[in-house]
């Protein structure tokens, strides 16, 4: 699998007398790294620099054997609780009462957007988000 950002130049032809650019230095992983998350993105710093024809290319990784390397996946989402269901679902219709149009029943990517954000209005109103566990009861 190929880093490189599509139509990003990596090498400068400084020998020629038109200003040309091209992608010639390529950095490549394997797909078990790739999903496994230990790589973020290649970053191609503008270029060229003062006495070299490449650009620099910069690349996080993190060590799969390491905890302490990789970084939380930040949480998403809210604690469900069975005891907060009722005042979920009456925040839940009141917002949507007051939210939804009916020109938003002709539209269905509309329609979609606006659901969401009721359940995400109503579960930010009524429920705890997710917080990260502690490190030391990792």
């Amino acid at each position: 699998m190929c880093l490189n950002p599509s139509d990003t130049p990596t090498w400068f032809n400084f020998s020629s007398r038109e200003a040309t650019s091209l992608t010639i230095n390529l950095a490549f992983i394997n797909e078990a790294v790739a999903f496994s998350g230990q790589i973020e993105d290649l970053h191609v710093l503008d270029g060229p620099f003062p006495l070299i024809d490449h650009a620099v290319l910069t690349l996080t990784f993190y060590l799969i054997t390491s905890l302490h390397a990789i970084p939380p996946l930040a949480p998403a989402g809210y604690n469900a609780n069975l005891k907060l269901k009722d005042n979920w679902q009456k925040t839940f219709h009141h917002l949507q009462t007051d939210q939804l149009t009916p020109t938003d029943y002709n539209n269905l990517d509309t329609l979609i957007t606006n659901f969401d954000h009721l359940i995400q209005s109503a579960s930010k109103a009524t429920l705890k988000p997710c917080h990260n566990p502690h490190p030391k009861g990792a």
